[in-house]
């Protein structure tokens, strides 16, 4: 049986500054991307970004991305309720938009 393709692009805006942990010594960056579709439907997008490194003091909330990577179901406890979610695995990032009066950005 053939292997499947597991690769997913969206593009849209930070809902918020990343969240970093450090797990088992490899920092990760957690984030959502808002993604809007027809007619005022906005989709969110959870995102998990291994190894960040340089690109990490860019992401601010509003920040217009377009991230692309695997797509898995992340599973969960809460007081004793199975819980899970979609959650995108981030290979590439891609900070999108034009250099604003107040953005560092050097691109």
């Amino acid at each position: 049986m053939a292997e499947g393709v597991n690769v997913c692009v969206f593009s849209g805006n930070l809902t918020s500054d990343p969240r970093t942990k450090d797990v088992n010594g490899v920092e990760v960056a957690r984030y959502t991307v808002a993604v809007n579709g027809r007619k005022d439907e906005v989709t969110f997008v959870q995102c998990s970004h291994w190894k960040p490194g340089g690109v990490l003091p860019f992401l601010k909330k509003g920040k217009p991305v377009c991230v692309s990577g695997s797509i898995r179901l992340a599973q969960w406890e809460t007081e004793g309720k199975p819980r899970s979610a979609v959650e995108l695995n981030v290979r590439s990032l891609t900070l999108m938009g034009g250099k604003s009066q107040e953005d560092d950005t050097p691109f």
